[in-house]
């Protein structure tokens, strides 16, 4: 979420762009507009309805143009709602003044023993550094999309192979202190 924000020179090359292209599109109607003779306007009108069937396809034009731009405003205005809701949702963790680091563990510690030994003595020494307040240890933090999951048997039902099996849970293994850290309930 620290990611997500505007781009500013994105936004002024738009700026920039639309503010251009109103200008190239607005001045050609401008131009022709200010080069009509309205003596031969007026007569044109008078004698046929040519120049009425001219106006109203131009207030047409413009009804479309007006009703198109009322749908992308309120598009646009709905959109900046939902980024802005999104902004303010409760993600269920506290990651202020939280620092996440990914660890991959070497051919060393190929065991479980051996792992949970390597993340109790690095929790051991990160609790001493100044600063710290506390430490807790996951295998994935919320929101990476990581899921590790795994077949499980109910006591007194039949083990069943791989292909055969009823009940699967996706979980995450973590320290005991992982929950109060991250500030989930």
């Amino acid at each position: 979420m620290d990611q997500v924000g505007l781009d500013l020179p994105l936004l002024g090359y738009t700026l920039l762009v639309s503010t251009f292209t109103g200008l190239i599109f607005g001045s050609v109607p401008a131009l022709h507009a200010s080069q009509v003779n309205l003596q031969d306007a007026l007569k044109e009108g008078s004698k046929s309805t040519a120049g009425v069937r001219r106006v109203s396809t131009r207030n047409l034009l413009v009804i479309i143009e007006v009703a198109l731009s009322l749908v992308l405003l309120v598009g646009a205005g709905l959109l900046i709602k939902s980024f802005v809701n999104l902004l303010k949702t409760d993600l269920g963790f506290r990651a202020e003044n939280v620092l996440a680091a990914d660890i991959s563990l070497t051919s060393r510690y190929e065991t479980r023993a051996a792992r949970a030994e390597f993340f109790r003595q690095l929790i051991e020494r990160v609790k001493v550094l100044p600063g710290v307040s506390s430490v807790g240890v996951s295998q994935s933090v919320p929101l990476s999309g990581e899921e590790h999951g795994g077949l499980f048997t109910i006591p007194g039902e039949q083990v069943l192979s791989a292909a055969e099996a009823k009940h699967g849970a996706i979980y995450h293994r973590s320290s005991a202190d992982y929950l109060r850290v991250m500030g989930i309930p």
